[in-house]
């Protein structure tokens, strides 16, 4: 999956919208001379994952029924794998992808709805196709599409959040090969996924990790999980090291420096430290870790959903 690819294509969506249980998210962008200028960057609470709190939540970011949108697909439920299936015409991919997906997950197909791309790492096998797929519970996606449409808000793309961010540290970075690990905070949870210059590895939500609230203290634990997850990631993927780690989301800004000590790794806030990425005033950069999927969201071409 090269993710720089969304950014090679004209006509960027320009505005994203990401939520989870506490906030609504927008970020909006433009592309000028070659880099990515920032905008405009707005949170909304949420009450509920609804078409009236939605309403609510958008009435307080006055967001225009005209203005074209990406938004995250549902965080909850997803599922994400590497597959490998035999080397077949494109036109019969998603459905043996979607059957795949089934075997693997050992749900009923028709319950799913699957994004795919394909991977050059690793290697798939002699005549066969590696693929990277995505599946979102039908209904639920169904649903928050439905609920968007009553909010007035005109999505025109949708994609899962792991990609989005990932999409986004690539703008950043985009000559890196390195491997980098992700580390993304939510309200109620921390996912990590990892890169390999511009090819996504792997993504797993951490849910044995309560996520400190605003003002508690970081604990060693959450240092002990986090460095868990990192070695067994190498471990599975047979890499040696990880080059650098990035932290988005909400975030506490002390756990970088927590993190540098106690691996001896580089780690950073997610778009602190670029020179591919400007902003209309420094109070948008400082926010910019935050707001890590909407702006991801905001760079991806108009396609319909």
């Amino acid at each position: 999956m090269d993710l720089s690819m969304p950014l090679k294509r004209k006509g960027i969506v320009g505005v994203g919208l990401s939520m989870d249980s506490q906030y609504l998210r927008l970020a909006r962008c433009a592309l000028e001379g070659g880099k990515v200028r920032v905008d405009e960057l707005r949170e909304a609470p949420l009450k509920a994952l609804d078409s009236g709190a939605l309403v609510q939540a958008l009435e307080g970011l006055s967001l225009s029924s005209q203005t074209p949108v990406a938004v995250a697909l549902p965080a909850e439920g997803l599922k994400g794998r590497s597959l490998q299936i035999p080397s077949i015409p494109d036109r019969d991919v998603p459905d043996a992808l979607l059957w795949q997906m089934r075997r693997e997950e050992e749900g009923d197909s028709q319950e799913l709805m699957i994004r795919s791309t394909s991977l050059q790492f690793p290697a798939a096998e002699p005549g066969k196709k590696r693929f990277q797929v995505w599946a979102f519970p039908r209904q639920r996606t169904l649903q928050l599409l439905q609920d968007l449409k009553v909010a007035k808000v005109k999505a025109v793309a949708g994609e899962p959040f792991p990609l989005s961010i990932a999409a986004w540290q690539v703008r950043l970075d985009p000559a890196s090969e390195k491997v980098r690990g992700i580390f993304y905070f939510q309200s109620d949870r921390i996912d990590f996924f990892a890169l390999k210059g511009r090819q996504f590895l792997d993504w797993k939500a951490l849910p044995e990790i309560r996520v400190p609230k605003g003002g508690e203290p970081l604990g060693s634990s959450i240092i002990t999980v986090l460095q868990h997850c990192l070695e067994d990631f190498l471990f599975q993927h047979h890499l040696e090291a990880f080059d650098a780690l990035v932290l988005a989301g909400q975030v506490d800004p002390s756990l970088a420096e927590l993190l540098r000590r106690s691996l001896g790794l580089r780690c950073e806030l997610l778009g602190l430290s670029t020179d591919q990425v400007t902003y209309s005033n420094e109070g948008l950069r400082e926010q910019a870790p935050k707001y890590a999927l909407a702006l991801g969201l905001s760079l991806f071409p108009r396609e319909a959903l």
